[in-house]
């Protein structure tokens, strides 16, 4: 589950990230793509909640193969200052962006940490490169 809250001054605002001003359509957006949404009183002025696909199927092996960026929106992908600070300006429940199990629960870190280093593996092997000429 990827979890935003769109406090005002802190990451984009969801006017940027909608296109819009419009409650209303942002509603509407979120209806159509199965998204939570919640305005709040306080905190954040409003948090959003998906449930991601996390794999796919290999086209070739019929494996099932990791397919999201939950370990690149978990809290545990940020530096620890700028984890300190968030959790201390807005307390942990209210950070800008944070990735759950599909049942709200934590992703234990020792789970992702297994991830990121195989991410980094494939993006280096599998990206092709492409040579820089200069004119």
């Amino acid at each position: 589950m990827y979890v935003r809250n769109y406090t005002p001054g802190v990451d984009l605002s969801w006017q940027d990230v909608f296109q819009t001003g419009k409650r209303e359509e942002v509603d509407k957006f979120c209806k159509d793509y199965d998204i939570q949404c919640q305005w709040n009183n306080s905190g954040p002025e409003l948090t959003t909640r998906q449930i991601c696909q996390a794999t796919i199927t290999h086209s070739i092996t019929g494996e099932p193969v990791w397919f999201n960026q939950a370990h690149l929106f978990h809290i545990s992908a940020l530096a620890e200052n700028d984890l300190f600070s968030l959790i201390k300006e807005l307390g942990e429940n209210n950070i800008p962006r944070n990735t759950f199990y599909g049942d709200s629960t934590s992703i234990e870190v020792e789970a992702l940490e297994h991830i990121k280093p195989l991410h980094m593996v494939i993006l280096i092997v599998c990206l092709p490169v492409v040579p820089i000429y200069k004119i």
